[in-house]
């Protein structure tokens, strides 16, 4: 194909992506009214949509209601969300997570499987193999009826080669992941780190309109995880490693974290972290409501029970987590004053308790002396739900932007 042959291809998968983006984002409306938020010509959005509809990926939906106007009637379009389904694959621990999924990302289906560190990639191939195998059956549902496969892995990811670089010990590192899975699957592939795949389903579930909005998303969990958003995409940095709030050094000369690194945030903060401290002084007079509520059994130690000690106010428990709030905040103020984020979103179990919540306001207040944060701060809309989201979004925001093209 010449050059001009190349820039006209370009111009149509731009065009195309234009369209898409308005509908995803607005829903169905009139070829008039897309035309006049993207500023093409009629005659581009006819020629564009005709195509589109014809390969099944627009459907039309209606007139148009309230036109109060004489002569031919304005048809309403959309996207049709049945075109294809998407599959998601969510790699951490303790679950491998695989979704089955719309380009709505209305969820069909999932199916978990348990894994443990050390587990190895082949292994690891294997159950995705296995589980797409299973909940396509489940479902009577054809290969070629999937769009592609979306994949998050927890650790260092580079998305460009598809490799996972260091998932922290559960497969080995530098792992061609997508290499190795279109192989077994003859379906296409796309991975990235499993934070900044849950970033990317919290903004394409918004439906947010916001072009040029910056966001800091925050997962707080077994670990303690970010993803920079910037004009409403996410930043991975020149290495893939942007966002890594986990592994910034807090505590210089600390425990050695599953990074490799000492001192980072993780050590101190996750909980894992927690947990692991708690195990050390755990006993009926140090940690009296924690034990009655494991019943003895040290091996109860968990977020949920944790949690549960600390809004009953076992005074070590307390301790031990208002010290690891205490460092996530310090870490977090740090990357405000880096990166000045419109909206801070907040992912994970530890912030749908209120109790805590309000404790890191009140670090921000009282010992960080910086209010302004308050307002910035945000439950994720999608709490407990972005690990079968976000994989899944990977696919489905590639293909809405290039067009209806993988």
């Amino acid at each position: 194909m010449d050059i001009k042959g190349r820039n006209m291809e370009s111009i149509k998968i731009i065009n195309r992506g234009e369209i898409l983006k308005i509908l995803y984002n607005n829903g169905q409306m009139s070829r008039k009214k897309i035309a006049e938020l993207i500023g093409l010509t009629s005659a581009a959005i006819t020629v564009n949509v005709k195509e589109m509809i014809e390969e099944g990926l627009i459907v039309e939906t209606g007139e148009v209601e309230d036109t109060k106007r004489a002569g031919r009637k304005e048809i309403n379009i959309d996207i049709n969300y049945k075109y294809k389904y998407v599959i998601g694959v969510c790699i951490e621990q303790p679950d491998i997570i695989i979704t089955l999924g719309r380009l709505n990302l209305d969820i069909v289906d999932v199916y978990r499987v348990p894994v443990q560190k050390g587990v190895g990639y082949r292994k690891v191939i294997e159950i995705i193999k296995d589980g797409i195998s299973i909940i396509l059956n489940r479902n009577s549902i054809e290969r070629k009826d999937i769009l592609g496969v979306g994949v998050g892995v927890i650790g260092e990811v580079d998305s460009t080669l598809g490799v996972s670089k260091n998932s922290f010990g559960i497969i080995e590192k530098n792992v061609p992941i997508k290499e190795e899975l279109e192989k077994r699957l003859n379906m296409k592939v796309y991975i990235d780190n499993n934070v900044r795949t849950l970033a990317l389903g919290e903004i394409l579930s918004s439906k947010d309109n916001s072009n040029n909005e910056s966001l800091l998303f925050i997962k707080y969990g077994f670990g303690v995880g970010s993803a920079i958003i910037i004009d409403n995409k996410i930043y991975s940095g020149n290495n893939n490693k942007a966002g890594e709030i986990g592994h910034t050094i807090v505590y210089p000369d600390g425990l050695e974290c599953r990074c490799g690194k000492q001192g980072c945030l993780e050590t101190i903060a996750s909980m894992w972290a927690v947990g692991d401290r708690l195990q050390k002084i755990y006993s009926k007079d140090n940690t009296p409501i924690l034990y009655e509520i494991t019943s003895g059994n040290i091996n109860d130690i968990n977020k949920d029970t944790v949690l549960m000690a600390y809004e009953l106010k076992d005074d070590l428990v307390v301790e031990i987590v208002d010290e690891a709030l205490y460092y996530f905040c310090l870490s977090l103020e740090n990357y405000i004053s880096l990166l000045d984020p419109s909206r801070i979103i907040l992912y994970g179990s530890m912030f749908e308790k209120d109790i805590i919540i309000e404790k890191i306001k009140n670090i921000f207040v009282e010992k960080i002396k910086d209010d302004a944060v308050i307002e910035k701060l945000q439950r994720s809309q999608n709490n407990g739900q972005l690990e079968k989201i976000g994989p899944i979004s990977i696919v489905v925001d590639r293909f809405i932007s290039n067009g209806g093209y993988l």
